[in-house]
């Protein structure tokens, strides 16, 4: 059934239960300014690190970051999630798209790659570190991992919850997570600062707006001169802050360690 489903998606484990509300997936374009501030934050991270040739996206969802880290690095990346839906809307790329768990472990996928890209879906796992710990299966020795995960705990709302969102993240925390799991913590930064108040102000909003309407509220903005704001508070930060102090968002590159 899957098969029909998803002819161009790879069935290598059995559905599995995720915390990732489907609804996200429509508002998350590429287009969108956060998903391009994201991208901008991660490659500036990366700057004069090499990813390797072998890519994958765990938790690659319908696949908006996975097509930017190809555009960009030109070469395949490999995508895969447990979520039937999202892996549906997925466009093919250049490299594949696999239904699979991780925990799985398979055999001929063991340390196979040069870096894997975790972008918000740590936030997802209730027991981060031995997920950590699955991923870290599948790297190859010194491989690198990129995760990029929602920051600062006091700004958990409604929207967190209903996005499937276990926690919100401060760098120790997650440094502390993925040495446990065998990593070492090359470099992390902050990123959206000027958005600290727009998110505080989302929390007090969204205690009053209906479920079902919380995430389109709670991540699209309201209106394109809204939209022409932030994207002016991100341009302006990505200019002005190399390393912000703190913001809404997390981005770190870890190693494998042996």
């Amino acid at each position: 059934m899957h098969q029909q489903l998803m002819p161009n998606v790879e069935i290598l484990s059995e559905p599995g239960p995720f915390r990732m509300a489907d609804d996200w997936y429509q508002y998350a374009t590429p287009d969108h300014f956060w998903i391009q501030w994201r991208f901008s934050a991660i490659l500036r991270l990366l700057q004069d690190l090499d990813v390797g040739e072998r890519l994958i996206e765990i938790g690659c969802g319908t696949g908006v970051a996975r097509h930017q880290l190809e555009q960009h690095f030109q070469r395949p990346v490999e995508g895969c999630d447990l979520n039937p839906k999202a892996l549906s809307s997925a466009t093919q790329g250049k490299g594949g798209l696999y239904l699979y768990n991780v925990h799985d472990r398979r055999p001929d996928w063991k340390a196979v790659f040069n870096c894997v890209f975790l972008l918000d879906t740590l936030e997802h796992i209730p027991d981060a570190v031995t997920f950590l710990e699955s991923i870290r299966f599948h790297l190859k020795t010194n491989g690198l991992l990129v995760v990029n995960v929602p920051a600062v705990q006091a700004l958990y709302s409604r929207y967190d919850k209903l996005a499937g969102h276990v926690k919100r993240y401060r760098q120790p925390l997650l440094a502390g997570e993925l040495d446990e799991a065998g990593f070492r913590l090359i470099r992390s930064s902050y990123w959206g600062l000027t958005m600290l108040p727009v998110a505080m102000l989302r929390k007090i909003l969204l205690k009053f707006v209906k479920a079902e309407r919380v995430l389109s509220i709670g991540f699209q903005p309201a209106s394109r001169f809204t939209d022409s704001i932030l994207r002016f508070l991100m341009a302006a930060e990505m200019l002005l802050l190399r390393r912000p102090c703190c913001g809404t968002s997390l981005t770190a590159v870890a190693q494998r360690v042996d």
